[in-house]
């Protein structure tokens, strides 16, 4: 679970004899937490959410992580560690990506219209796009959410949210795979959105 989400799942387990996974995805207190202060240097929050974090971890039976870098954010002698290495389900790789890559306009695929995601940054870029280039950006969202950004036009494709098993075929429309937040890949964070890229064949786009 998330980290509030893994407290609710300690309370739980105390009374039911149960046992917790607490999956650390991330730095949490790092470029994900620079999202939402947007700015804004507040380092006694940064080290206040790091520190409860690190009591999360210590009241978890085990913790997963995708990373050392992303562990030693708060490794504590007291907690049980795993590092999973990630990867995609086999769906991903079964055909290449081939299919529109020669195609207009080019199809870039962002995922999730979400802050956290970088997502405004992207829709910035695309009202700075030439009218001769031609491409699209896909995002899974709501419709309510492309209020403000008309001007775009179709640029920009905002479908509904797809389940997890029809990415392959989202994917394979596309010529390009987009990590658009800026948090430091491969050290604070390691989505698994890379590999199913990798895998699917995707051209990859993501911050270093």
């Amino acid at each position: 679970p998330t980290p509030d989400a893994a407290r609710i799942a300690q309370s739980v387990a105390r009374k039911s004899g149960g046992l917790v996974l607490f999956d650390l995805l991330e730095a949490y207190h790092g470029g994900l937490l620079d999202r939402h202060l947007r700015g804004r240097d507040v380092r006694w929050l940064r080290e206040l959410l790091r520190r409860r974090i690190v009591h999360v971890c210590e009241r978890s039976d085990l913790v997963s992580t995708v990373s050392e870098g992303v562990l030693d954010h708060y490794r504590s002698p007291r907690t049980p560690y795993v590092i999973v290495r990630s990867c995609a389900p086999m769906s991903f790789s079964e055909q290449s990506a081939s299919r529109g890559r020669r195609d207009r306009p080019l199809r870039i695929l962002h995922g999730k219209f979400s802050p956290i995601n970088g997502t405004q940054v992207v829709l910035e870029a695309l009202t700075m796009i030439p009218s001769d280039v031609e491409c699209q950006v896909v995002m899974f969202g709501e419709s309510s959410q492309r209020k403000g950004y008309e001007d775009i036009g179709s640029a920009l494709e905002l479908s509904p949210p797809v389940p997890h098993s029809d990415m392959p075929g989202v994917m394979r429309t596309c010529a390009v795979g987009l990590i658009a937040y800026p948090r430091n890949l491969g050290a604070e964070s390691l989505p698994n959105r890379l590999f199913e890229y990798m895998a699917t064949g995707l051209a990859i786009v993501a911050p270093e």
